[in-house]
């Protein structure tokens, strides 16, 4: 079985942090993570809104500055089965 990343259970655990940390912008997400802000907007925009069809994944750059800002190492909660319902395809 092939594992992918799973970007939408990642979207809501950056969503979750950012609230947490006084629900920050995505823009002072992406300014605190080191990364551009119009690739946090690309990236987020996806969910927030469903209609739009276009499904933006992150540079492996920018997977590891996000993941250093969440102070997460583990990749582990964001791998799931490629056949899994809730994969986003990117």
């Amino acid at each position: 079985m092939t594992k992918v990343l799973n970007y939408r259970k990642l979207y809501l655990e950056l969503n979750r942090q950012r609230k947490m940390r006084g629900n920050i912008s995505w823009n002072k997400v992406a300014t605190r993570a080191g990364i551009a802000p119009s690739n946090m907007h690309g990236f987020t925009k996806q969910f927030e809104d469903t209609t739009n069809g276009i499904y933006k994944g992150l540079s492996v750059e920018n997977l590891i500055k996000l993941m250093d800002w969440m102070k997460q190492t583990d990749l582990a909660p964001f791998i799931v089965d490629e056949d899994d319902p809730d994969v986003v395809v990117s």
